[in-house]
């Protein structure tokens, strides 16, 4: 009799926790050929949750998956919005990012991007010496006029990046991300090199032309979109007079974007 009620009782304890873990969930608006989601709270949740150490189950990713906060402002109309940096084994993943937006007590929503990553290894193999070589070997045209080229790369930074990043393929990287920049040339240019093999996984240039005009643009939530850029008082911006008496593209804090 004694087991009989001790299983029972076992069993009580374990229904109670299971449904107080399992019974919150995130609706996901998701998109095609998004790089981001929304996500709505399929529940209240208060604002004095430890978010930070609950996005990883909100979200549903595997162990080893984390989140640090590293940003919290409030704007003008009296929202939150908290930004989230996921880390795998406590390695920056690139581009994921979690905003949390919350109003009068509550969270009600959440926008960004998440990776799933399972079982990688985090251990690199490539010495960090070896970059400024790497880089040069793949670019060699970039620095002939530099005699001392490795005085003007930064300090690198070991990430967790998509192999097609900005876009998505589910395979994941450890690389190491470092800047190459040389005002006396005009050259600012960064590297994410694979930390594993030593390949080039991504590069590209930091110093941008605005020319103006029509361009194509990659947006978070609408894949690849043409845009139009307007020079006005001497400086570019994103603009969209197309609809209504135009659009403007600015922040939360309602500064406007220029270029």
């Amino acid at each position: 009799m004694y087991k009989i009620v001790a299983f029972l009782t076992a069993m009580l304890v374990f229904i109670n926790v299971y449904s107080q873990t399992n019974t919150f969930n995130l609706l996901d608006l998701s998109k095609p050929d998004a790089n981001q989601n929304w996500y709505i709270p399929s529940k209240s949740i208060s604002n004095k949750t430890d978010i930070a150490a609950s996005l990883t189950d909100y979200l549903n990713l595997s162990e080893n998956n984390s989140f640090n906060a590293i940003s919290k402002k409030l704007a003008a109309d009296r929202w939150t919005h908290s930004k989230f940096q996921q880390e795998y084994n406590g390695i920056k993943v690139l581009g994921a990012t979690i905003l949390v937006h919350e109003f009068e007590g509550q969270i009600r929503s959440l926008n960004g991007r998440k990776e799933d990553i399972k079982d990688l290894d985090t251990n690199p193999k490539i010495n960090t010496h070896e970059l400024t070589q790497i880089c040069i070997s793949k670019f060699p045209s970039i620095f002939t006029l530099d005699p001392v080229p490795a005085n003007h790369f930064s300090e690198p930074e070991l990430i967790i990046m998509d192999r097609l990043y900005p876009n998505r393929s589910g395979e994941f990287k450890l690389a190491y991300k470092t800047d190459y920049d040389n005002h006396d040339l005009f050259v600012n240019r960064r590297f994410y090199i694979d930390a594993i093999t030593g390949e080039l996984i991504l590069t590209y240039d930091l110093i941008q032309s605005c020319v103006g005009g029509k361009g194509i643009a990659q947006t978070l939530y609408h894949g690849d979109q043409e845009m139009e850029l307007e020079f006005i008082e001497n400086a570019y911006q994103l603009t969209d007079n197309t609809r209504g008496n135009g659009i403007q593209t600015i922040s939360e804090s309602g500064r406007t974007y220029n270029d």
